[in-house]
């Protein structure tokens, strides 16, 4: 909550006071991240993501930010929300790198 003169600009608070704003960061974060790669092919040619690398990647992102949005938002106790949050980054991390460079066998 910021409170400037009289005027009170409420930051994007719920009701029960949990921030609303992280999906907004997320998302962000995810176009940050997404940015990367596109930058990077401007300068170099090791990086050669096409469309769909790009689409299947925002998929997962956005699929996490689902995730992490959906346990912060849930009435978990704050252990079992850190071990939720825990789940859904080994999740994210586990899928992209299987996309990348096939780390499970078969």
């Amino acid at each position: 909550m910021v409170t400037a003169k009289r005027y009170t600009i409420d930051m994007g608070r719920r009701a029960d006071g949990r921030g609303a704003m992280l999906p907004l960061l997320l998302t962000i974060g995810a176009v940050a991240l997404l940015s990367v790669p596109l930058v990077a092919m401007q300068f170099t040619t090791q990086v050669d993501w096409t469309a769909g690398d790009f689409a299947i990647a925002a998929a997962l992102l956005a699929a996490a930010i689902v995730g992490i949005t959906l346990v912060a938002r849930s009435s978990l106790r704050a252990r079992q929300r850190v071990i939720a949050f825990g789940a859904v980054a080994a999740v994210l991390m586990l899928v992209w790198a299987e996309l990348a460079v096939g780390v499970l066998p078969g």
